[in-house]
């Protein structure tokens, strides 16, 4: 697996053109988190679902909190965020489960 690096699209009063990524199976992708990060989710094929799963960086009395996975569903665009860094660290980590999934990492 290798880490993909991923900038975010910060949105502008003129405006900004979405440049998605689209997530593999294989890869772990790193976005910056300032604790106002959203990411927009959707679903490409036409055959299924995909599950996009944020991971969480805390541990709780030893026990660590369960990673955020996400169900997108065939055709779907979802948006979920924000991840507050005390719980997803800085950068946040995301893996999808195949490659019908494009991600666009926005920050509010």
């Amino acid at each position: 697996m290798a880490d993909v690096v991923v900038a975010p699209l910060v949105p502008g009063a003129t405006g900004k053109v979405e440049a998605a990524q689209t997530l593999s199976a294989s890869d772990t992708f790193k976005i910056p988190n300032n604790g106002k990060m959203c990411l927009r989710l959707e679903e490409t094929s036409l055959a299924g679902s995909s599950t996009v799963t944020v991971v969480t960086n805390l541990t709780v009395g030893g026990l660590a909190v369960a990673d955020q996975a996400v169900s997108v569903g065939s055709g779907v665009k979802k948006y979920v965020g924000p991840f507050p860094t005390s719980l997803y660290g800085d950068p946040i980590s995301v893996t999808s489960s195949d490659a019908d999934i494009d991600m666009q990492a926005v920050q509010l």
